[in-house]
Protein backbone atom coordinates (compact mmCIF):
# COMPACT_ATOMS: atom_id res chain seq x y z
CA UNK A 1 0.00 0.00 0.00
CA UNK A 2 1.34 3.46 -0.91
CA UNK A 3 2.24 5.55 2.15
CA UNK A 4 -0.17 8.31 3.13
CA UNK A 5 0.38 9.62 6.66
CA UNK A 6 3.52 10.10 8.71
CA UNK A 7 3.36 6.63 10.24
CA UNK A 8 3.07 5.04 6.77
CA UNK A 9 6.14 6.93 5.56
CA UNK A 10 8.10 5.86 8.62
CA UNK A 11 7.71 2.28 7.40
CA UNK A 12 7.94 2.88 3.65
CA UNK A 13 11.13 0.94 2.89
CA UNK A 14 14.50 2.17 1.74
CA UNK A 15 15.61 5.40 0.11
CA UNK A 16 15.15 4.19 -3.48
CA UNK A 17 11.64 2.93 -2.78
CA UNK A 18 10.64 6.20 -1.11
CA UNK A 19 12.01 8.29 -3.96
CA UNK A 20 10.16 6.11 -6.48
CA UNK A 21 6.86 6.45 -4.60
CA UNK A 22 7.18 10.23 -4.41
CA UNK A 23 8.12 10.50 -8.09
CA UNK A 24 5.23 8.29 -9.18
CA UNK A 25 2.81 10.26 -7.05
CA UNK A 26 4.02 13.55 -8.49
CA UNK A 27 3.85 12.24 -12.06
CA UNK A 28 0.28 11.05 -11.52
CA UNK A 29 -0.97 14.56 -10.79
CA UNK A 30 -2.19 16.86 -13.58
CA UNK A 31 0.72 18.73 -15.14
CA UNK A 32 -1.18 22.03 -15.22
CA UNK A 33 -1.90 21.81 -11.50
CA UNK A 34 1.69 20.90 -10.71
CA UNK A 35 2.89 23.99 -12.57
CA UNK A 36 0.76 26.31 -10.45
CA UNK A 37 1.54 24.60 -7.14
CA UNK A 38 5.16 23.40 -7.28
CA UNK A 39 7.73 26.20 -7.23
CA UNK A 40 10.96 24.19 -7.17
CA UNK A 41 12.10 20.58 -7.25
CA UNK A 42 15.74 19.57 -6.76
CA UNK A 43 17.66 18.07 -9.69
CA UNK A 44 16.55 14.66 -10.86
CA UNK A 45 18.15 11.85 -8.91
CA UNK A 46 18.76 13.75 -5.69
CA UNK A 47 15.67 12.53 -3.88
CA UNK A 48 17.16 9.09 -3.25
CA UNK A 49 20.25 10.63 -1.66
CA UNK A 50 18.07 12.94 0.45
CA UNK A 51 15.99 10.02 1.70
CA UNK A 52 19.14 8.05 2.45
CA UNK A 53 20.46 10.96 4.47
CA UNK A 54 17.19 11.34 6.40
CA UNK A 55 17.07 7.63 7.19
CA UNK A 56 20.69 7.70 8.32
CA UNK A 57 20.01 10.62 10.66
CA UNK A 58 17.14 8.72 12.22
CA UNK A 59 14.61 10.31 14.50
CA UNK A 60 10.82 10.25 14.69
CA UNK A 61 10.45 11.67 11.15
CA UNK A 62 13.24 9.67 9.52
CA UNK A 63 12.59 9.43 5.79
CA UNK A 64 9.30 11.37 5.92
CA UNK A 65 9.05 13.84 2.99
CA UNK A 66 7.51 17.29 3.08
CA UNK A 67 7.34 20.40 0.91
CA UNK A 68 8.10 23.96 2.03
CA UNK A 69 6.37 27.18 1.05
CA UNK A 70 8.75 29.19 -1.15
CA UNK A 71 9.52 31.64 1.63
CA UNK A 72 11.67 29.16 3.56
CA UNK A 73 15.35 29.00 2.70
CA UNK A 74 16.89 25.68 1.75
CA UNK A 75 20.62 25.84 1.17
CA UNK A 76 21.43 25.98 -2.54
CA UNK A 77 17.80 26.39 -3.66
CA UNK A 78 16.34 29.74 -4.77
CA UNK A 79 13.84 31.53 -2.55
CA UNK A 80 11.56 33.50 -4.87
CA UNK A 81 8.29 34.03 -2.91
CA UNK A 82 6.46 33.17 -6.16
CA UNK A 83 7.72 36.32 -7.86
CA UNK A 84 9.64 36.94 -11.06
CA UNK A 85 12.46 38.92 -9.48
CA UNK A 86 13.17 38.18 -5.80
CA UNK A 87 15.70 35.45 -6.55
CA UNK A 88 17.73 38.06 -8.47
CA UNK A 89 17.73 40.47 -5.53
CA UNK A 90 18.41 37.78 -2.97
CA UNK A 91 21.20 35.26 -3.67
CA UNK A 92 20.61 31.55 -3.16
CA UNK A 93 20.83 30.88 0.57
CA UNK A 94 23.78 29.00 1.98
CA UNK A 95 21.94 27.96 5.12
CA UNK A 96 18.60 26.26 5.78
CA UNK A 97 15.81 28.11 7.57
CA UNK A 98 15.51 27.37 11.28
CA UNK A 99 12.37 25.24 10.88
CA UNK A 100 13.93 23.30 7.99
CA UNK A 101 16.98 22.60 10.17
CA UNK A 102 14.83 21.43 13.05
CA UNK A 103 12.89 19.09 10.78
CA UNK A 104 16.13 17.71 9.35
CA UNK A 105 17.35 16.99 12.88
CA UNK A 106 14.31 14.73 13.27
CA UNK A 107 15.05 12.95 9.98
CA UNK A 108 12.46 14.69 7.75
CA UNK A 109 13.29 15.23 4.07
CA UNK A 110 12.49 18.49 2.27
CA UNK A 111 11.52 17.35 -1.23
CA UNK A 112 10.79 20.70 -2.86
CA UNK A 113 9.07 24.07 -2.61
CA UNK A 114 5.52 25.24 -3.22
CA UNK A 115 4.02 28.34 -4.80
CA UNK A 116 2.10 30.96 -2.87
CA UNK A 117 0.10 34.11 -3.35
CA UNK A 118 2.87 36.51 -4.39
CA UNK A 119 4.94 37.65 -1.40
CA UNK A 120 2.35 35.93 0.87
CA UNK A 121 0.04 38.96 0.59
CA UNK A 122 -3.32 37.47 -0.38
CA UNK A 123 -5.91 34.89 0.61
CA UNK A 124 -6.86 33.39 -2.76
CA UNK A 125 -3.68 31.86 -4.16
CA UNK A 126 -4.27 33.70 -7.44
CA UNK A 127 -0.84 34.43 -8.94
CA UNK A 128 -0.48 36.23 -12.29
CA UNK A 129 2.99 34.80 -12.85
CA UNK A 130 2.45 31.10 -12.25
CA UNK A 131 -1.32 30.66 -12.26
CA UNK A 132 -3.94 30.06 -9.62
CA UNK A 133 -3.38 27.09 -7.32
CA UNK A 134 -6.63 25.10 -7.56
CA UNK A 135 -8.54 23.46 -4.77
CA UNK A 136 -7.31 19.84 -4.50
CA UNK A 137 -10.83 18.40 -5.01
CA UNK A 138 -12.74 21.22 -6.74
CA UNK A 139 -10.41 22.60 -9.43
CA UNK A 140 -12.79 25.43 -10.33
CA UNK A 141 -12.27 26.84 -6.83
CA UNK A 142 -9.21 28.28 -5.11
CA UNK A 143 -7.05 26.46 -2.57
CA UNK A 144 -6.81 29.65 -0.52
CA UNK A 145 -3.77 31.68 0.32
CA UNK A 146 -1.28 32.62 0.83
CA UNK A 147 0.07 29.11 1.52
CA UNK A 148 -1.83 27.73 -1.45
CA UNK A 149 0.70 25.31 -2.95
CA UNK A 150 1.41 23.65 0.38
CA UNK A 151 -2.29 23.10 1.05
CA UNK A 152 -2.71 21.67 -2.45
CA UNK A 153 0.21 19.26 -1.97
CA UNK A 154 -1.22 17.85 1.26
CA UNK A 155 -4.76 17.82 -0.12
CA UNK A 156 -3.52 15.78 -3.10
CA UNK A 157 -1.70 13.33 -0.78
CA UNK A 158 1.62 14.14 -2.41
CA UNK A 159 3.28 14.50 1.00
CA UNK A 160 1.98 13.96 4.54
CA UNK A 161 2.72 17.54 5.59
CA UNK A 162 3.86 20.82 4.11
CA UNK A 163 5.13 24.08 5.56
CA UNK A 164 3.23 27.34 5.34
CA UNK A 165 3.27 30.73 7.01
CA UNK A 166 0.45 32.71 8.57
CA UNK A 167 0.50 36.48 8.98
CA UNK A 168 -3.17 37.38 8.64
CA UNK A 169 -4.62 33.90 8.10
CA UNK A 170 -2.46 32.31 5.40
CA UNK A 171 -2.50 28.86 7.01
CA UNK A 172 -5.92 29.05 8.60
CA UNK A 173 -7.73 29.95 5.36
CA UNK A 174 -6.21 27.28 3.04
CA UNK A 175 -6.72 24.69 5.78
CA UNK A 176 -10.41 25.59 6.04
CA UNK A 177 -10.93 25.77 2.28
CA UNK A 178 -9.16 22.45 1.58
CA UNK A 179 -10.48 20.46 4.54
CA UNK A 180 -7.07 20.17 6.23
CA UNK A 181 -5.57 20.64 9.66
CA UNK A 182 -3.42 23.75 9.85
CA UNK A 183 -1.09 24.92 12.59
CA UNK A 184 -0.01 28.51 13.17
CA UNK A 185 2.84 28.66 15.70
CA UNK A 186 4.42 31.78 17.13
CA UNK A 187 8.07 30.76 17.59
CA UNK A 188 10.05 33.77 16.44
CA UNK A 189 13.07 31.86 15.13
CA UNK A 190 10.93 29.70 12.82
CA UNK A 191 9.31 32.72 11.18
CA UNK A 192 12.29 35.04 11.33
CA UNK A 193 15.41 32.98 10.68
CA UNK A 194 15.67 32.03 7.03
CA UNK A 195 12.04 32.77 6.18
CA UNK A 196 11.43 35.71 3.83
CA UNK A 197 9.13 38.14 5.68
CA UNK A 198 5.82 39.72 4.86
CA UNK A 199 5.28 41.67 8.10
CA UNK A 200 7.88 40.48 10.62
CA UNK A 201 6.00 41.35 13.81
CA UNK A 202 2.99 39.31 12.71
CA UNK A 203 4.58 36.52 10.64
CA UNK A 204 4.28 33.01 12.02
CA UNK A 205 5.41 29.60 10.80
CA UNK A 206 3.39 26.42 10.61
CA UNK A 207 2.20 23.51 8.50
CA UNK A 208 -0.69 21.50 7.09
CA UNK A 209 -1.63 17.85 7.57
CA UNK A 210 -4.52 15.77 6.26
CA UNK A 211 -5.23 14.09 9.59
CA UNK A 212 -5.50 14.96 13.26
CA UNK A 213 -3.09 12.16 14.09
CA UNK A 214 -0.34 13.62 11.89
CA UNK A 215 -0.93 17.09 13.31
CA UNK A 216 -0.61 15.75 16.87
CA UNK A 217 2.61 13.91 15.94
CA UNK A 218 4.23 17.05 14.53
CA UNK A 219 3.15 19.22 17.43
CA UNK A 220 4.57 16.80 19.98
CA UNK A 221 7.83 16.26 18.09
CA UNK A 222 8.52 19.89 17.30
CA UNK A 223 7.35 21.32 20.61
CA UNK A 224 9.56 18.82 22.45
CA UNK A 225 6.76 18.09 24.90
CA UNK A 226 4.62 15.04 25.50
CA UNK A 227 2.16 17.15 27.48
CA UNK A 228 -1.38 16.70 26.23
CA UNK A 229 -3.38 18.57 28.85
CA UNK A 230 -6.71 18.96 27.13
CA UNK A 231 -8.26 22.35 27.97
CA UNK A 232 -11.33 22.07 30.17
CA UNK A 233 -12.70 25.53 29.51
CA UNK A 234 -13.28 25.96 25.78
CA UNK A 235 -15.23 29.07 24.81
CA UNK A 236 -16.94 29.41 21.43
CA UNK A 237 -18.33 32.25 19.36
CA UNK A 238 -22.02 31.76 18.55
CA UNK A 239 -22.53 34.62 16.04
CA UNK A 240 -20.59 35.11 12.79
CA UNK A 241 -18.08 37.97 12.62
CA UNK A 242 -19.16 38.79 9.05
CA UNK A 243 -22.90 37.95 8.94
CA UNK A 244 -23.44 39.60 5.56
CA UNK A 245 -20.97 37.13 3.98
CA UNK A 246 -21.94 34.01 5.94
CA UNK A 247 -24.73 31.61 4.97
CA UNK A 248 -26.77 30.53 8.02
CA UNK A 249 -26.24 26.82 7.28
CA UNK A 250 -22.49 27.37 7.00
CA UNK A 251 -22.30 29.05 10.38
CA UNK A 252 -24.61 26.46 11.95
CA UNK A 253 -22.19 23.70 10.90
CA UNK A 254 -19.38 25.47 12.74
CA UNK A 255 -21.44 26.04 15.87
CA UNK A 256 -22.34 22.35 15.90
CA UNK A 257 -18.68 21.34 15.41
CA UNK A 258 -17.61 23.57 18.31
CA UNK A 259 -20.30 22.03 20.49
CA UNK A 260 -19.01 18.55 19.63
CA UNK A 261 -15.61 19.69 20.83
CA UNK A 262 -17.12 20.50 24.21
CA UNK A 263 -17.08 24.26 23.73
CA UNK A 264 -19.45 26.47 25.69
CA UNK A 265 -20.79 29.81 24.40
CA UNK A 266 -19.07 33.02 25.39
CA UNK A 267 -21.04 35.27 27.67
CA UNK A 268 -23.16 37.78 25.73
CA UNK A 269 -21.03 40.67 27.00
CA UNK A 270 -17.74 39.02 25.97
CA UNK A 271 -19.14 38.00 22.59
CA UNK A 272 -20.33 41.55 21.91
CA UNK A 273 -16.88 42.86 22.80
CA UNK A 274 -15.16 40.38 20.49
CA UNK A 275 -17.48 41.11 17.56
CA UNK A 276 -16.77 44.84 17.92
CA UNK A 277 -13.05 44.07 17.80
CA UNK A 278 -13.50 41.78 14.79
CA UNK A 279 -15.34 44.51 12.88
CA UNK A 280 -12.61 47.08 13.48
CA UNK A 281 -9.61 44.76 13.21
CA UNK A 282 -9.19 44.57 9.39
CA UNK A 283 -8.62 48.29 8.95
CA UNK A 284 -6.10 48.56 11.79
CA UNK A 285 -4.34 45.36 10.81
CA UNK A 286 -4.01 46.65 7.24
CA UNK A 287 -2.18 49.72 8.53
CA UNK A 288 0.29 47.78 10.64
CA UNK A 289 0.81 44.90 8.19
CA UNK A 290 1.38 47.11 5.15
CA UNK A 291 3.69 49.44 7.08
CA UNK A 292 5.92 46.51 7.97
CA UNK A 293 5.69 45.10 4.44
CA UNK A 294 6.75 48.43 2.94
CA UNK A 295 9.85 48.47 5.15
CA UNK A 296 10.79 45.06 3.69
CA UNK A 297 10.08 46.04 0.08
CA UNK A 298 11.30 49.65 0.06
CA UNK A 299 14.64 48.86 -1.64
CA UNK A 300 12.96 47.60 -4.81
CA UNK A 301 9.21 48.28 -4.79
CA UNK A 302 9.38 51.14 -7.33
CA UNK A 303 12.09 49.66 -9.51
CA UNK A 304 10.20 46.39 -9.96
CA UNK A 305 6.66 47.76 -9.96
CA UNK A 306 5.82 46.33 -13.42
CA UNK A 307 6.78 42.83 -12.20
CA UNK A 308 4.53 42.82 -9.13
CA UNK A 309 0.98 41.55 -9.04
CA UNK A 310 -0.74 44.98 -9.18
CA UNK A 311 -3.02 44.11 -6.23
CA UNK A 312 -0.05 43.05 -4.10
CA UNK A 313 1.94 46.14 -5.06
CA UNK A 314 -0.96 48.37 -3.99
CA UNK A 315 -1.39 46.55 -0.66
CA UNK A 316 2.25 47.28 0.13
CA UNK A 317 2.53 50.79 -1.33
CA UNK A 318 -0.58 52.08 0.44
CA UNK A 319 1.52 52.28 3.60
CA UNK A 320 2.99 55.49 2.18
CA UNK A 321 -0.42 57.09 2.59
CA UNK A 322 -1.00 56.28 6.27
CA UNK A 323 -0.84 59.27 8.58
CA UNK A 324 0.95 59.21 11.95
CA UNK A 325 -2.47 59.36 13.59
CA UNK A 326 -3.65 56.25 11.74
CA UNK A 327 -0.54 54.35 12.79
CA UNK A 328 -0.98 55.46 16.41
CA UNK A 329 -4.63 54.41 16.35
CA UNK A 330 -3.71 51.03 14.89
CA UNK A 331 -1.13 50.42 17.62
CA UNK A 332 -3.64 51.46 20.26
CA UNK A 333 -6.14 49.01 18.79
CA UNK A 334 -3.52 46.25 18.91
CA UNK A 335 -3.03 46.91 22.63
CA UNK A 336 -6.80 46.85 23.09
CA UNK A 337 -6.90 43.44 21.38
CA UNK A 338 -4.14 42.17 23.66
CA UNK A 339 -6.11 43.34 26.68
CA UNK A 340 -9.26 41.57 25.47
CA UNK A 341 -7.48 38.24 25.14
CA UNK A 342 -5.63 38.66 28.44
CA UNK A 343 -9.03 38.95 30.11
CA UNK A 344 -10.47 36.07 28.08
CA UNK A 345 -7.69 33.69 29.16
CA UNK A 346 -8.71 34.21 32.76
CA UNK A 347 -12.07 32.64 31.86
CA UNK A 348 -11.13 30.13 29.14
CA UNK A 349 -8.26 27.84 28.15
CA UNK A 350 -9.10 28.00 24.43
CA UNK A 351 -11.32 30.08 22.17
CA UNK A 352 -13.06 28.62 19.11
CA UNK A 353 -14.47 30.51 16.13
CA UNK A 354 -14.83 29.94 12.37
CA UNK A 355 -11.64 30.40 10.39
CA UNK A 356 -13.49 31.74 7.34
CA UNK A 357 -16.95 33.09 6.52
CA UNK A 358 -17.53 30.78 3.55
CA UNK A 359 -16.07 27.73 1.80
CA UNK A 360 -13.55 27.96 -1.04
CA UNK A 361 -14.73 30.41 -3.68
CA UNK A 362 -14.11 30.52 -7.41
CA UNK A 363 -11.04 32.27 -8.71
CA UNK A 364 -12.99 34.96 -10.52
CA UNK A 365 -14.96 36.00 -7.46
CA UNK A 366 -14.27 39.41 -5.90
CA UNK A 367 -11.01 38.89 -4.02
CA UNK A 368 -11.13 42.25 -2.22
CA UNK A 369 -14.63 41.63 -0.86
CA UNK A 370 -13.63 38.13 0.24
CA UNK A 371 -10.48 39.50 1.87
CA UNK A 372 -12.38 41.94 4.06
CA UNK A 373 -14.81 39.30 5.30
CA UNK A 374 -11.99 36.83 5.99
CA UNK A 375 -9.99 39.34 8.03
CA UNK A 376 -12.94 39.82 10.36
CA UNK A 377 -12.36 36.18 11.32
CA UNK A 378 -8.57 36.08 11.42
CA UNK A 379 -7.11 39.52 12.17
CA UNK A 380 -7.74 39.60 15.92
CA UNK A 381 -5.61 36.50 16.51
CA UNK A 382 -2.94 37.94 14.23
CA UNK A 383 -2.88 41.24 16.09
CA UNK A 384 -2.58 39.39 19.41
CA UNK A 385 0.06 37.02 17.93
CA UNK A 386 -1.76 33.91 19.15
CA UNK A 387 -1.12 30.26 18.25
CA UNK A 388 -4.01 28.76 16.31
CA UNK A 389 -5.02 25.30 15.17
CA UNK A 390 -7.45 25.05 12.27
CA UNK A 391 -9.57 21.90 12.14
CA UNK A 392 -11.81 21.05 9.17
CA UNK A 393 -15.60 21.25 9.24
CA UNK A 394 -16.99 19.02 6.45
CA UNK A 395 -20.05 20.33 4.61
CA UNK A 396 -22.80 18.28 2.91
CA UNK A 397 -21.75 19.31 -0.61
CA UNK A 398 -18.18 18.07 -0.14
CA UNK A 399 -16.71 21.51 0.48
CA UNK A 400 -15.41 22.43 3.91
CA UNK A 401 -15.08 25.14 6.46
CA UNK A 402 -12.76 25.27 9.42
CA UNK A 403 -12.69 26.09 13.10
CA UNK A 404 -9.71 28.00 14.42
CA UNK A 405 -8.84 27.15 18.01
CA UNK A 406 -6.90 29.94 19.70
CA UNK A 407 -4.81 29.51 22.84
CA UNK A 408 -2.47 31.80 24.79
CA UNK A 409 1.15 32.05 23.62
CA UNK A 410 3.14 29.08 24.90
CA UNK A 411 0.07 26.87 25.36
CA UNK A 412 0.45 24.84 22.17
CA UNK A 413 0.31 21.57 24.15
CA UNK A 414 -3.41 22.25 24.55
CA UNK A 415 -3.75 22.17 20.77
CA UNK A 416 -2.02 18.80 20.48
CA UNK A 417 -4.56 17.43 22.94
CA UNK A 418 -7.44 18.82 20.87
CA UNK A 419 -6.31 17.15 17.64
CA UNK A 420 -8.24 14.06 18.59
CA UNK A 421 -11.38 15.96 19.56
Amino acid sequence: MAPEGIEDWRNAGGAAERAAVLRARLDSLPAAERATAIAYLPPCGTWEAAFADGLARGGPLAGVPYLAKDLYDVAGWPTAASTRFLAEERPKPRRDAALVRDLAAHGAVCAGKTHLHEFAYGFSGVNPHFGTVPHPRFPDRVAGGSSSGSAWAVGKSLVPFALGTDTGGSIRIPAAFCGLYGMRLTRRDWSGEGCFPLAPCFDTAGWFTASAADMAVLLRILSGSEETSRPHRIAALTRPPAPEATAPAFHAAHVAAARTMGAKPLSAETEDAFLRLATEAPAHFAVLQSTEALAVHEPWIDRYKPLYDPAVWERIARARRWTPRQIDEANAFRRKTDAFFAALWREADAFVLPAAPFPAHRANDDDDAARGAILRHTATASLARLPALSVPVPLPDGLSGGLQILVPPGAEDRLAALCGA
